[in-house]
């Protein structure tokens, strides 16, 4: 290969990472303009600090940052949401345009989120075979 390709190639790679789409800008404004007030309007009765059932504080999330300091507790999110344990059925309920919304805000936070923490594993070690193996 000629040098110049090389210089090229390495061009290209620098550029693209320089260009790759960050999602977590994306995600704190939707979180603001959109996954906040449903919070207050669906979930902030039970779930604040001042109430705090089953030991969750939702209000304690006032941005993107605060929310990817606990990543576990939007896991459980999803979990009662998609179980149907919340909101509870004598509680006012998200229209199904909302509980999309909301659903698919929460699960591109925790892929991005994912992808952020996913780091190289080290170094792979081979299991040793036994003497029957």
């Amino acid at each position: 290969m000629r040098p110049s390709y090389l210089i090229g190639i390495f061009l290209l790679c620098v550029a693209a990472r320089l260009f790759a789409v960050q999602p977590f800008p994306k995600l704190s404004a939707t979180y603001q303009q959109r996954i906040k007030p449903l919070l207050k309007q669906y979930c902030l009765n039970c779930h604040s600090t001042e109430k705090e059932k089953g030991e969750l504080d939702l209000e304690s999330f006032a941005d993107l940052p605060a929310v990817r300091k606990n990543p576990k507790v939007w896991q459980k999110v999803v979990e009662m949401m998609v179980d149907g344990e919340m909101p509870p059925k004598k509680k006012p309920q998200l229209t199904p345009v909302e509980r999309k919304v909301f659903l698919g805000w929460v699960r591109s936070y925790l892929d991005a989120e994912a992808l952020a923490s996913a780091g190289d594993p080290g170094r792979v070690v081979l299991r040793r075979l036994s003497n029957a193996e």
